[in-house]
């Protein structure tokens, strides 16, 4: 049975219900197009992984709950991207093991401009934690199903700490 957009939002709502994810009363959908805000404040993701297949893949999960995501293949993009609109963007997911460095020097170099930006990171290997000690990430265990990693997602775009980020921005 095929879902509509807003049928999938609702269903993955409810699930977060369920499991104790609950985001923000304010998490809604635009009424013009398929994307979710909160409030006026876009729900965009910034995806950082040098797999371009890991990207496309995670990418097409986020955007089929109504996440816009963007993509930066290395840090430096990464980083490029986020001194232009960093202030738009809700989350950067990023993959621990990037070409020429690690989602721990990019998180470094981030926490310098943006402190208060919520930062998920995958891996697949175990131990990692200990290269995030005090940049305030969550880190996460690949595999996993798509409907945790929306659930990740989702959790890390409603925590309180981005809502006093984003009263700084205004």
């Amino acid at each position: 049975m095929h879902m509509s957009f807003t049928e999938s939002v609702a269903a993955n709502m409810a699930h977060m219900r369920q499991t104790g994810i609950v985001p923000s009363p304010k998490y809604v959908q635009s009424t013009n197009k398929n994307s979710i805000h909160f409030q006026d404040f876009m729900l965009q993701v910034l995806m950082v992984d040098d797999d371009p297949g890991q990207l496309r893949l995670r990418q097409a999960i986020l955007s089929n709950a109504g996440v816009t995501v963007h993509i930066a293949t290395n840090a430096e993009s990464a980083l490029a991207f986020l001194r232009t609109v960093g202030n738009k963007i809700g989350v950067v997911v990023t993959d621990h093991f990037l070409t020429g460095r690690t989602g721990a020097d990019l998180v470094r170099e981030m926490r310098c401009t943006l402190p208060s930006m919520p930062v998920l990171v995958l891996s697949g290997m175990p131990g990692i934690e200990d290269e995030y000690d005090g940049l305030d990430v969550s880190v996460r265990l690949k595999p996993f199903p798509p409907d945790e990693f929306i659930g990740f997602v989702l959790n890390s775009l409603s925590s309180p700490k981005k809502e006093l980020a984003r009263g700084e921005l205004q």
